[in-house]
């Protein structure tokens, strides 16, 4: 039996593959190094600043609502306004009466059965003939 020789490609794929189980072999435990490290110093630094941030963030929101009271005590700020109340309403109530009235008028057909009986086409009238000798010789007459 003959062996085939192989192309490029196969003996290029053959050789990415080694290549690739090699530096998995020497990168894979140095990834999980790295991992559990980078997962350690990120419990650290957490643990060191959420106090921290959680202090200034409460810091920050009494003041917020502090000058929130102060400012609603004064006359300097009008209270928010609702938008498009009403227009909105008028469409949902006009949206809402044109659903309405479609599944009537379908409720309504659907109990009156197909409806109202149509009746056929009224035949169409043949063309009287003009004269006999016409209609004897349709090329015309011959002399």
């Amino acid at each position: 039996m003959l062996r085939r020789k192989k192309s490029k490609a196969d003996a290029v794929k053959e050789q990415a593959t080694e290549i690739g189980e090699l530096a998995a072999e020497k990168l894979g435990p140095a990834a999980s190094d790295a991992r559990d490290a980078a997962a350690s110093a990120v419990e650290t630094v957490r643990d060191e600043l959420a106090p921290k941030v959680r202090e200034e963030v409460a810091a920050a929101l009494g003041k917020t609502k502090l000058a929130d009271t102060k400012l609603a005590e004064t006359d300097l700020v009008d209270p928010p306004k609702k938008k498009g109340g009403k227009l909105k309403k008028l469409l949902i109530i006009v949206g809402l009466g044109a659903v309405v009235g479609v599944v009537a008028k379908k409720v309504k057909d659907s109990q009156s059965g197909a409806g109202a009986p149509v009746p056929p086409p009224a035949p169409r009238p043949t063309p009287a003939p003009d004269s006999p000798t016409e209609s004897t010789n349709p090329t015309g007459p011959t002399n």
